[in-house]
């Protein structure tokens, strides 16, 4: 009644406390009219009962029709029992009212029942509907998580190809910065770099390293003969064979125009050095074969050891440029001399 009929509920509610209080009145009020009062009133609440019951029977309320079948057999045996309660029928009245309250109370419990499976039933669709709203709720998280995921993986792709072009960005900065673009060797500042390293080294194993100096006579004359690509050409072969007489762990430098560097590790014995000394002046000493031009060139070289000429970088170059000055100077007066 709360649902499909509240003022009823209410109405009811009312009159049975009313029937509560007359009943209660019975011992204060002389009779007959506290009797008369519970009884008005409990018609009043019979009367409601009914009329609740048909409003939900319009309302197709589960149990609704039960229950009126109910009051309807209370009030047809109570009428027998009171048309037979006087003369011979008498027994019959007493049959009668018992039979009115045995069926009411089956057909109380029949819609009790009614009204209990549907309940149930509802709360079944309830439920399911819940269940139901719940699975598209988790579906479509679970879409949501998906594309989350995709949009996820597509932006660490985006990320890595972004990472790895800077990398390479970088790395080609570095070479720019620490390589000589023609040659592809180390630079002058890689080359002064590599060789602290190698003298921090040294230091601590107590070893010798070595550098050379290489310096092409007249490479101006080869640009002047030949062009600069050609005089570019030379230099890029130049670099090819110098490394390929030093070993892998040796490092060779272009660290001006036509002046490369070697750093040598390792090398305990000064007969060592001139035995590599003779080797670069060998392979430099062959012609160059450049298209359909041959060309010959000279070689000023001069070495530095550590640590008896010098102590840093600087002052190994400076030892080693001042013995190449040396040999060129040398060559020089050797030519005036044969001139």
């Amino acid at each position: 009644t709360s649902t499909n009929a509240p003022l009823y509920e209410r109405l009811l509610l009312v009159t049975a406390a009313l029937f509560g209080l007359s009943l209660a009145a019975t011992w204060i009020v002389p009779p007959p009219y506290g009797v008369h009062t519970a009884w008005g009133t409990a018609m009043l609440f019979a009367a409601l009962a009914i009329a609740c019951a048909i409003r939900c029977m319009q309302l197709h309320v589960a149990g609704a029709g039960f229950f009126l079948a109910a009051c309807a057999s209370v009030i047809v045996g109570q009428g027998l029992a009171r048309a037979a309660s006087h003369g011979p029928a008498q027994p019959i009245a007493a049959v009668s009212a018992e039979a009115g309250l045995l069926i009411a109370a089956l057909l109380l419990s029949v819609a009790m029942s009614r009204r209990t499976d549907v309940a149930r039933s509802a709360r079944a669709v309830r439920l399911a509907s819940e269940l139901e709203v719940s699975k598209q709720s988790m579906a479509a998280a679970r879409k949501t998580e998906a594309a989350l995921t995709r949009r996820l993986e597509d932006r660490a792709l985006e990320l890595d190809a972004v990472n790895a072009r800077l990398l390479a960005r970088t790395q080609k900065m570095e070479a720019l910065a620490h390589r000589d673009a023609l040659t592809q060797l180390p630079n002058r500042l890689l080359f002064e770099d590599r060789t602290n390293h190698a003298i921090t080294r040294a230091l601590r194993h107590k070893a010798r390293i070595a550098i050379v100096l290489v310096d092409i006579e007249a490479f101006r004359n080869v640009n002047q003969a030949h062009g600069h690509a050609i005089g570019d050409e030379l230099l890029v072969l130049l670099a090819h064979r110098l490394s390929a007489r030093l070993r892998a762990s040796d490092t060779v430098a272009r660290i001006g125009g036509d002046v490369f560097a070697a750093l040598l590790e390792d090398v305990f014995e000064r007969d060592d050095l001139e035995r590599v000394m003779r080797s670069i002046a060998d392979e430099l000493g062959l012609p160059f074969v450049l298209g359909d031009k041959q060309i010959v060139i000279e070689a000023s070289m001069g070495f530095a050891f550590y640590p008896e000429d010098g102590e840093d970088t600087a002052s190994l170059l400076r030892s080693a440029e001042r013995r190449m000055l040396k040999v060129k100077q040398a060559r020089t007066n050797s030519d005036v001399a044969t001139t």
